[in-house]
């Protein structure tokens, strides 16, 4: 979610300030992105705090709240159903991140508190581009943060009011802990949070 508005506010503004900076940016999941980041490969992650947490690697500056919702097509049979309940999500087929996905576990837990089996998805991909394309062209049901439709993106795609489905999420920056950053980083980090208040992400 923080690509789409956020993330692109805080680089404009970085780039405004510093002009002849490179600076590279990567999109994906957070548990590869942390990987990398304890790697030495990148300098920040964008993530959900929770999973920073009891981590002293890690140091995380919150950022955003939002909520985790189940989406279809606009078109899906479920879309013009009201009072649905997770017991709705019994036999409906699934494309999911990867099972070792933060996101996921926490989706899978939902299940398991209410007495059901997770849903084996017929379809996993790390990718989000690609949830939400399979999304959009078929009957498949997944999940994904509500600041995503911010703005009118995704006019075509839908959230579901499942009860007992719908959870929130902290998001962040994290970084290595105890570790200098560099002066951009630095600045990244200070803009990220200017641009939460500035454009009221939560």
């Amino acid at each position: 979610s923080w690509m789409r508005r956020g993330l692109p506010e805080a680089v404009a503004r970085l780039v405004a300030q510093a002009p002849r900076i490179e600076i590279s940016v990567l999109g994906g999941f957070d548990a590869n992105l942390l990987r990398q980041l304890k790697r030495g490969e990148v300098d920040l992650v964008i993530a959900a705090c929770e999973l920073a947490n009891g981590d002293d690697e890690l140091e995380v500056l919150p950022l955003t709240h939002d909520r985790q919702a189940v989406i279809a097509r606009r078109g899906h049979p479920l879309a013009r159903r009201q009072g649905l309940k997770i017991a709705d999500m019994k036999d409906v087929a699934w494309v999911l991140p990867s099972r070792e996905m933060a996101q996921r576990r926490r989706f899978n837990t939902l299940f398991t508190e209410a007495g059901m089996q997770p849903p084996d998805p017929t379809v996993e991909s790390n990718s989000i581009a690609f949830v939400f394309e399979l999304v959009r062209r078929s009957d498949l049901l997944s999940f994904t943060t509500s600041t995503i439709f911010q703005g009118g993106a995704h006019d075509d795609i839908v959230t579901l009011e499942v009860e007992g489905l719908n959870w929130e999420r902290h998001a962040g920056v994290i970084c290595r802990a105890g570790e200098e950053r560099s002066p951009l980083a630095e600045r990244l980090w200070q803009l990220l949070a200017e641009v939460a208040r500035d454009l009221d992400l939560n």
